[in-house]
């Protein structure tokens, strides 16, 4: 039987997530949780203070020489440079996985699987390769699926951050397709983003579900048509949208 895949976008797709107060969550996550870290380093409160101002300015410098449109900064990454270049803190990569975990508890507010997510990820993991495709940090959304409990449907976990790529660049679903060794025309990507998961899965010759989310639907716009289409409260039809996707 000839392999298919099904790439998911998670965020507003399987997964509900508050993002409303991103900003002032981040925020939060800094004073909570990366200040108190440092000053348990034995870095003095007012010098602990400054993370944020220098995560900011080395964030900068990031997409200084990259398009913030195309490519994708890794946290982690940024915040060890902050702690060896500033604070002279060499941290190990399980320990930064930590922090970044519990911070990211503090910035985001809930997050819950919609309805009927897991039943259809139990499903089509029986039919079909299921895979990861998403705009995100994947240090903590690896911990998330685990946290979700559905991380055992994805063979593959494709995350911006680490592949360097956002979604608008072709070169992110080129790097899923090359994860998974498929021709485009095996895979399907279901999103609720018409832009980013289905204009440009549809660029680069991905069949396309586009989940519509009340949270999400006007944000995205797009000239193009999905191959089909299935409200967020009716995810549980998915397995028959894609049986007639996927052929």
């Amino acid at each position: 039987m000839l392999t298919k895949v099904i790439f998911f976008d998670l965020y507003q797709t399987l997964i509900n997530v508050d993002a409303s107060q991103e900003k002032e969550g981040k925020k939060a996550g800094f004073e909570k949780i990366i200040i108190p870290y440092l000053q348990q380093k034995s870095i003095p409160k007012p010098e602990a203070s400054l993370v944020m101002l220098h995560y900011s300015n080395e964030l900068q410098a990031f997409y200084k020489d990259h398009d913030i449109e195309l490519f994708q900064h890794s946290f982690p990454a940024i915040l060890s440079k902050v702690f060896s270049r500033h604070y002279g803190l060499v941290i190990p990569e399980t320990e930064i996985g930590d922090l970044l975990y519990e911070f990211r508890k503090i910035s985001r507010g809930y997050l819950i699987l919609y309805e009927g997510a897991r039943e259809v990820l139990e499903v089509l993991s029986a039919q079909y390769i299921l895979a990861v495709a998403s705009h995100t940090q994947g240090i903590y959304t690896e911990r998330e699926l685990k946290e979700l409990d559905i991380l055992q449907y994805f063979k593959y976990r494709i995350y911006s951050s680490d592949i360097g790529f956002k979604k608008r660049s072709n070169d992110f679903y080129q790097k899923c397709l090359e994860a998974v060794a498929l021709d485009p025309k095996y895979c399907a990507m279901v999103g609720d983003n018409l832009y980013e998961d289905m204009y440009m899965a549809n660029q680069n010759g991905i069949h396309t579900v586009w989940i519509m989310n009340p949270l999400t639907n006007d944000k995205h716009k797009a000239d193009v048509e999905p191959e089909a289409s299935l409200p967020v409260e009716s995810i549980r039809e998915l397995p028959d949208v894609i049986k007639k996707v996927l052929g």
